[in-house]
């Protein structure tokens, strides 16, 4: 009864599994263009906000800086804030420069198609 029940267990997952592996044999897609796809459909966005977080944040420091223009203390406070959106810019756009580069020189240049929401298209 319990061998049974394993191998019926067995079946199932292997089920599962075949279900789950279905788009791949269907579309004739790899593992690894499937994941490259996914990855970039689920990063793009976050970049494109975190981007856009940083400038607001480089120029809420601008702004800090001219509406404080007589107080000495707001005007070191915005140069803080702006530094610091110069920054993250900085890494951000470091980061997608290093990822680019390994993405074209590990996958010989071949890039998946871009998102249906990116620029690029």
């Amino acid at each position: 009864m319990r061998t049974m029940r394993k191998v019926t267990e067995k079946i199932l997952q292997l089920t599962v599994l075949g279900f789950g592996a279905m788009p791949l044999v269907v579309s004739a897609e790899t593992l690894e263009s499937l994941i490259r796809t996914k990855l970039l459909i689920l990063v793009n966005p976050i970049i494109l906000v975190v981007s856009g977080l940083a400038l607001v944040f480089f120029f809420w420091g601008i702004a800090k800086l001219i509406l404080s223009a007589g107080d000495e203390k707001g005007r070191e406070e915005g140069k803080k804030v702006m530094l610091w959106g110069i920054i993250a810019l900085f890494v951000l756009f470091s980061v997608w420069g290093i990822v680019q580069l390994l993405q074209r020189s590990l996958f010989d240049g071949v890039l998946p198609p871009p998102a249906p929401f990116s620029s690029d298209s």
